[in-house]
């Protein structure tokens, strides 16, 4: 058997499970102590133990010497999570649009920018729309900079005017592509119609001003995926 491999499989099956050792150690009728010890890889269970593990769990004894197995899937589980709370999320944020108003449309928005890939949606109807930018990467040239502040806002240019329509959350003493993924733009009874936004010059601005005070800008231009109904 794989020692180290079952002690790390027993303490992650015991976090994921929200157990203390005690706990763990009451459901398989052994002491604490010997919870502690498979954990520190002192000691390993006993057979007829990994068996009560297994009836208890739902594992195969293989995947607890295997332990690697259960790393792999604590990882796939977290990114499946993720992934289903943002689509949840979008598709509340889509639900409340439609609910209010029956006469909304829904278009995608993305950047033909060559340095950043942007991933939102403007939901719109005669009278007005509402922007949620969800997601930004950067694919430039690396930037390895941490900068002392970062914003990210997103403004609209029509006719020369420049107008700020929101901006996201700042960072402060972080990287640019570790602000980006925490950053996200949600505008809500945006007064500008779909026709209007489609018209008019909406870019994202991204600042960082690192240690020294010097300033990068990057703006990202933003487009409808289609044209309005």
């Amino acid at each position: 058997m794989e020692q180290e491999n079952i002690q790390k499989f027993i303490q992650n099956l015991r976090k994921e499970n929200h157990l203390t050792q005690k706990q763990l150690a009451d459901m398989l009728g052994v002491t604490y102590q010997a919870v502690s010890k498979w954990e520190r890889g002192l000691n390993i269970p006993d057979i007829s133990v990994l068996k009560e593990i297994s009836r208890i769990f739902h594992v195969d004894i293989d995947t607890m010497i295997n332990g690697s197995k259960f790393e792999k899937k604590k990882r796939l589980s977290k990114v499946s999570f993720f992934f289903f709370f943002f689509v949840f999320v979008l598709f509340l944020f889509i639900i409340i649009l439609f609910c209010s108003n029956h006469d909304f449309y829904l278009k995608k928005v993305s950047s033909d920018c060559e340095d950043f890939t942007v991933t939102g949606s403007v939901a719109y109807n005669k009278d007005k729309s509402s922007i949620y930018i969800s997601n930004i990467d950067y694919c430039g040239e690396e930037d390895a900079t941490v900068y002392e502040e970062v914003t990210c806002s997103l403004y609209e240019e029509y006719q020369n005017n420049k107008k700020k329509i929101n901006e996201g959350l700042k960072g402060k003493n972080i990287s640019l592509d570790d602000y980006l993924k925490k950053v996200e733009i949600q505008v809500d009874d945006y007064s500008s119609s779909c026709k209007s936004f489609a018209n008019s010059k909406i870019y994202l601005e991204i600042q960082g001003k690192d240690k020294n005070g010097k300033v990068s800008l990057y703006r990202v231009p933003i487009k409808l995926d289609s044209n309005c109904k």
